[in-house]
């Protein structure tokens, strides 16, 4: 799994959680559009976490870049945002990607994150075989 943002501090905080749950993730970090689509390129992951506001290489900008590559047009991508993600949420069509949002108006504690992000690579299975074949 790819996580994405431009803040060390939020990669670490996601990082933490993901290494803490029940279950084994192998997280890599990119801290920027322009470093997410050059791991990308070096290995695909099988899920990305994407922050939407990032400067120079937005997260818009890295969806773009990665729907116009075959390699990872198909790769499922959950928008993470510190801010509003409704009015980007809305005029995103690109397919295999979510957001997961809160209604409660301090976001998804940390537990509730975790079982979210779990119930998603449960419901898209990665495609481990893709994978053993092109790396």
């Amino acid at each position: 799994m790819l996580v994405v943002d431009d803040d060390p501090g939020a990669v670490q905080l996601l990082r933490s959680m993901l290494l803490a749950a029940e279950r084994p993730y192998d997280v890599r970090e990119a801290f920027g559009g322009q470093e997410a689509l050059a791991e990308i390129e070096r290995a695909r992951p099988d899920l990305v976490l994407l922050d939407l506001l990032m400067p120079e290489v937005g997260g818009l900008d890295v969806l773009e870049q990665m729907g116009t590559n075959p390699v990872s047009s198909d790769i499922p991508v959950i928008m993470i945002t510190a801010g509003d993600a409704s009015t980007a949420e809305h005029s995103i069509d690109v397919p295999h990607v979510t957001s997961v949002m809160a209604e409660k108006p301090r976001g998804m504690s940390a537990n509730e994150w975790l079982a979210a992000t779990g119930a998603l690579l449960d419901a898209l299975k990665p495609d481990y075989a893709w994978r053993q074949e092109n790396l």
